[in-house]
């Protein structure tokens, strides 16, 4: 009797088993160093986009009660760090209310 030729998962999976572990190295090496760059990449970022907090919330609720919604607005529009983003989006929203 002869074997009928076809799809086996089991020869599928000794077919892969077969290719070695070599593979699995460099993928881990190469996902290393994809993190190693999002890290340095992210660390730049919060570095150089460092603002005085503090002293940001202090404008702007001193110009707010003031009732100077542009001064605020203009004072966060062109900010590059996150605080100053986020800030910008919740004055464009600020008129609309909660």
């Amino acid at each position: 009797m002869q074997k009928e030729q076809g799809f086996s998962v089991i020869s599928a999976f000794m077919d892969f088993a077969e290719l070695g572990a070599e593979w699995v190295m460099w993928v881990m090496i190469a996902m290393g160093f994809v993190g190693i760059v999002l890290m340095f990449e992210r660390a730049r970022l919060f570095l150089f986009t460092q603002i005085d907090a503090p002293a940001l919330g202090r404008e702007l609720v001193k110009a707010l009660q003031q009732g100077d919604l542009s001064a605020a607005r203009s004072r966060v529009s062109k900010g590059q760090a996150m605080e100053e983003r986020v800030l910008a989006d919740a004055l464009e929203a600020y008129p609309r209310g909660a």
